[in-house]
């Protein structure tokens, strides 16, 4: 098992994963930040072959931490903070209940409306299977196969949310979103959250709006929120290049 002291470099993590998944992307944020090395093993949406070790869970992310596994980002982030010593301090002390609520703002008030904001186009919805293609594990027909279909269940969830969630404008939720949680930073200034170090509501808004950074619907916000866009370049820096050594297609 890990030593509750530092992340180990010679010991395992893997995580199963889609790259544009919210989910999975405030793991890879934590990991990054922590500086734990991992390494990724993309999954395809529509196969999801790559799971077939796993007899029950189907979804993503999963990740094998030292031949342990861990099923859902709310597992492996609260596992991170049980085993290493370096992501309490992230954490900012932060307990069960603190934890709870900044996820669900972020699974609830962020990322639904972030979802439709980034997929309201055929062209964005092109984008969130897009790795696919690259899966060479797959026949190219095959690949090309399951990009198309993913982009169709992409719109299609895409206007299920909208209608779902009352998401009239995605756009200005999520502007709303991302007003809110800059207000609850000190009246000091800080450039985060937890203060001049990320908390783990850093971590987490951070991961999840990283997963679609390359997004029309996020540039745009980047550029015209002015507080936002500072949190965020503060936020890259801070977490550094990602700790990821590997991505197995």
């Amino acid at each position: 098992r890990y030593p509750s002291d530092q992340p180990q470099e010679d010991m395992t993590t893997t995580v199963f994963a889609y790259p544009t998944c919210p989910h999975c992307n405030k793991v890879f944020a934590a990991l990054d930040l922590l500086g734990q090395r991992y390494t990724i093993v993309h999954v395809n949406p529509i196969s999801k072959s790559e799971l077939s070790w796993s007899a029950d869970y189907k979804k993503v992310p999963i990740a094998e931490v030292g031949g342990k596994e861990y099923f859902g980002s709310d597992r492996i982030i609260l596992a991170m903070e049980e085993k290493w010593r370096p992501f309490r301090r992230i954490a900012g002390g932060m307990g069960a209940e603190e934890y709870a609520k900044w996820n669900t703002f972020v699974d609830e008030t962020l990322s639904r409306p972030l979802f439709c904001a980034t997929s309201h186009t055929w062209s964005d919805a092109l984008k969130y299977t897009a790795y696919v293609r690259e899966m060479t594990s797959y026949p190219s027909y095959l690949r090309f196969v399951h990009h198309m279909i993913g982009t169709f269940f992409t719109r299609l969830g895409s206007r299920r949310a909208r209608k779902k969630y009352g998401l009239a404008d995605p756009d200005e939720a999520v502007r709303k979103a991302i007003a809110e949680f800059l207000g609850t930073f000190g009246a000091d200034g800080s450039r985060f959250h937890g203060g001049e170090t990320p908390s783990l509501a850093d971590v987490l808004v951070f991961g999840t709006v990283r997963a679609v950074e390359g997004f029309g619907a996020v540039q745009g916000l980047l550029r015209s929120d002015e507080a936002f866009g500072k949190w965020f370049a503060s936020m890259k820096e801070a977490v550094g290049e990602s700790a990821c050594v590997q991505v197995s297609k």
